[in-house]
């Protein structure tokens, strides 16, 4: 029998389909979101002129790579001296 060679569902009643099956690819599946709604109320506050309060955006998920260093506001004179830092900064301002 013929009827054996089609697929079925839990009940085995035979599973019916009005067009032939689509190649993968062809319906667009939805990605994630580029923006969090957060991000994107504010851009549209600050469209429309109105107050916003100042914020920072992060981004978030796969392929975000946070930086290793210490998050301190003077990571890179970690072990200097005072001296050594007011040294350090007048030679990369040139002065």
């Amino acid at each position: 029998m013929i009827v054996r060679l089609f697929e079925r569902d839990a009940r085995h009643q035979v599973l019916w389909f009005s067009g032939p099956p689509l190649a993968p690819g062809t319906i667009p599946v939805p990605e994630r979101p580029a923006h969090s709604l957060e991000y994107l109320k504010y851009v549209a506050k600050r469209k429309r002129n109105e107050p916003t309060e100042k914020k920072v955006f992060k981004r978030e998920g796969p392929g975000v790579v946070e930086p290793e260093w210490p998050k301190a506001e003077m990571w890179w004179a970690e072990g200097m001296t005072e001296e050594q830092v007011n040294d350090a900064l007048k030679a990369t301002m040139g002065g």
